[in-house]
C-alpha cells in the first residue's frame, strides 16, 4: 500500500516501479505488475531482471506476441539459455509462426539432443508444414530412445497418416490406444485408417466406439454409414445415415445415401 501511494504521488520515481513492480510479481499479483514493470523497464531497457519478470508475466499470461518481443530481447544478452530459447520457441508455436518456431527448436536440439518434449513439438511442426519425412524421423527417434507416450505414437500415427501409410498409421494408433484405452479420438483416427484400407469392418467397429464415448457425430454415423454400405449391410447403412441426418439435416451428401440404402433394400 505504501508503495501505491509513492507511486500516485512521485510516478517519476523509477524506483517506485520497480519495487512495486517486484512487490506484486513475487506474490503472484502477475497481472497488477505488468503496468508498474514496463514503466520501470522504458527508464531502464537493458534491465535484464526485469525482463525475464516481464517475459514471465507475458508468458503465463498468454501474451505471447509480447513474451515473443521480450525473449528476444533478452537473446542478445544470453542467445545459447536453454530456458529462454524454449520459452521463445513455444510462444512462436502459440502464434502459430512455425517457421520461426522451427528454426528456435531445432538450435535448442543442438545443445540438448535428448529434450524429446522439444523432439515432439518440432514433429508437430514439421507435420503442420507438410514436411512428413522429417515428422517422421524425429518420432521414430523418439520411439527408439525413450519409453514413448500416448502421445507420440498419436502423433507419429498421423504423421503415416499424411504420408498416405495407413497400414504404418493403424500400429502406432494400437499402441498409443494399449497406453489410453480409453481415448475416443485414438479410436476415430483408427476407423479412419481402416476406412482408408478398405477394412470395412474395423472401421465401423471403431467409428461406434468413438461414438459410444464421445456421444452423437454426424460424421461419424456417416462414415459407419458408408462402411456398412461398403459391406452390403444396407440396412446397417440406412440406419447409420439416418442418424447422420437428424444430427445433420439437409446435407445432400447423408441424403443421396439414405436414398442410396433405399433403392438397393427395394432391389433385395
Amino acid at each position: 500500500q505504501a508503495y501505491n501511494h509513492a507511486w500516485e504521488f512521485s510516478p517519476e520515481i523509477e524506483d517506485v516501479y520497480y519495487r512495486l513492480g517486484m512487490l506484486l510479481f513475487r506474490t503472484g499479483e502477475l497481472k497488477l505488475a505488468m503496468e508498474p514493470l514496463r514503466k520501470f523497464i522504458i527508464f531502464q531497457p537493458d534491465s535484464i531482471h526485469v525482463l525475464e519478470s516481464l517475459g514471465e508475466i507475458f508468458f503465463a499470461e498468454k501474451r505471447y506476441s509480447e513474451a515473443v518481443d521480450t525473449y528476444q530481447r533478452l537473446q542478445t544478452f544470453y542467445p545459447e539459455n536453454l530456458d529462454l530459447n524454449l520459452k521463445l520457441a513455444e510462444s512462436l508455436w502459440q502464434l502459430q509462426k512455425f517457421s520461426v518456431a522451427k528454426d528456435v527448436f531445432e538450435k535448442i536440439l543442438l545443445f540438448d539432443d535428448e529434450n524429446y518434449n522439444v523432439m515432439l513439438r518440432l514433429g508437430q511442426i514439421y507435420n503442420t508444414l507438410g514436411d512428413y519425412s522429417k515428422a517422421e524421423a524425429i518420432y521414430n527417434e523418439v520411439v527408439n530412445c525413450t519409453t514413448p507416450t500416448m502421445q507420440v505414437y498419436y502423433q507419429m500415427a498421423l504423421t503415416y497418416g499424411n504420408m498416405g501409410k495407413f497400414m504404418c498409421a493403424t500400429l502406432a494408433l494400437h499402441e498409443a490406444l494399449k497406453l489410453a484405452p480409453n481415448d475416443f479420438e485414438i479410436k476415430y483416427q483408427l476407423g479412419v485408417a481402416y476406412k482408408e484400407l478398405n477394412v470395412h469392418d474395423k472401421a465401423a467397429f471403431y467409428f461406434e466406439e468413438y461414438i459410444f464415448q464421445h456421444g452423437e457425430d454426424a460424421i461419424a454415423f456417416f462414415l459407419i454409414g458408408i462402411c456398412y454400405l461398403e459391406m452390403n449391410d444396407y440396412l446397417a447403412a440406412l440406419l447409420a445415415f439416418q442418424r447422420s441426418s437428424i444430427l445433420l439435416p439437409n446435407d445432400h451428401r447423408i441424403l443421396y445415401n439414405i436414398g442410396r440404402c433405399y433403392s438397393e433394400l427395394k432391389e433385395e
